[in-house]
């Protein structure tokens, strides 16, 4: 060239940046393939749904292994019933009945737990369990059973995000990256798993109602296909169609725990000769108490619904005695 230097050669250039380039290729599909291979044999055996369908799920034990409290809930018979303890097994005798447990809920509950997945084993250090809260001094302890054997699982403190958490198997060290499970359904208390519906009956399927003080007042009426029976009336007395409809349809605002003493009766014969009764006794704060025939358990009504029943008791029922 004129200015004395020598001719570059490209060629050669080029040759060697496109052997490096092929080099660094295959250096980075290594490292990618290597990656999805521990990925699989660390969270592809796990991935799979560990706590089987949710049809077959007869029984969901959860405790709190930071408190020692714990709660079961048991299918007997075909219904699901809510038991809860702080002892540090729950032991249920043969034929003992539990709280009746709201159906909805548990299958809410049981389906959910079926899609419980381990994903990413985060870690292998026994001494990180207290902190993802999987330790046995602070995780949530979950034992179900099914027609298979299943493990019992840690569940601890929520991920980055709200569809992960961190959880592993009781009798393993890895911990687990976990996703399916709603975490908020495992860490409620037993009482959100108890049903609250203490009556709940169609006005056509009821034969007669009957509403009464135990020695006192009481009022009956009966219903036939044309509709309610006011002795021969056709008009209802005032506020029957409001008090008659907290008869038969009344929902718990929560549960009591002291004992209760009964102020008034309510009893609905129904036309299969069935008959549903319960109670409404003395007031708790701003609340009246009540039981049903046949559950266990005492029930927290609202305030203006039991008064109502009462004064509509005091004005149109029958005297047949002292007053208690």
């Amino acid at each position: 060239m004129e200015d004395g230097r020598p001719p570059l050669n490209l060629p050669l250039i080029k040759g060697e940046n496109q052997k490096r380039n092929r080099v660094v290729t295959i250096i980075l599909g290594g490292l990618l393939i290597l990656a999805v291979i521990l990925h699989f044999i660390k969270s592809g055996p796990a991935s799979s749904a560990p706590l089987g369908k949710a049809g077959e799920l007869n029984k969901v034990e959860i405790k709190n292994l930071s408190s020692g409290k714990s709660f079961l809930l048991l299918k007997k018979n075909d219904e699901w019933q809510v038991f809860f303890s702080t002892a540090e097994n729950i032991r249920i005798p043969d034929g003992e009945t539990g709280y009746f447990a709201d159906v909805s809920k548990v299958k809410r509950l049981t389906g959910n737990l079926s899609e419980l997945k381990f994903e990413t084993v985060i870690s292998e250090d026994e001494g990180r369990h207290f902190y993802y809260s999987v330790s046995t001094a602070n995780a949530l302890s979950l034992k179900v059973s099914s027609r298979r054997e299943i493990p019992e699982i840690y569940i601890g403190k929520s991920g980055a995000d709200w569809s992960h958490f961190y959880a592993r198997f009781a009798a393993k060290p890895q911990i687990y990256l976990a996703s399916g499970l709603i975490r908020g359904l495992i860490t409620q208390n037993e009482d959100y798993y108890r049903e609250r519906k203490i009556v709940s009956e169609d006005e056509n399927d009821i034969k007669q109602l009957t509403v009464e003080e135990p020695g006192g007042k009481k009022y009956s009426v009966e219903r036939s296909s044309s509709g309610w029976k006011f002795d021969g009336a056709l008009v209802s007395p005032e506020n029957f169609a409001e008090v008659s409809g907290f008869s038969r349809e009344m929902q718990a605002a929560g549960f009591s725990e002291r004992e209760f003493k009964e102020k008034i009766k309510i009893t609905i014969e129904k036309n299969d000769s069935r008959s549903v009764s319960w109670s409404i006794g003395e007031k708790e704060g701003n609340y009246y108490t009540a039981v049903r025939d046949g559950r266990l358990g005492v029930y927290k009504i609202p305030t203006e619904k039991a008064e109502k029943i009462f004064v509509f008791l005091d004005k149109n029922g029958a005297k047949r005695g002292g007053r208690f």
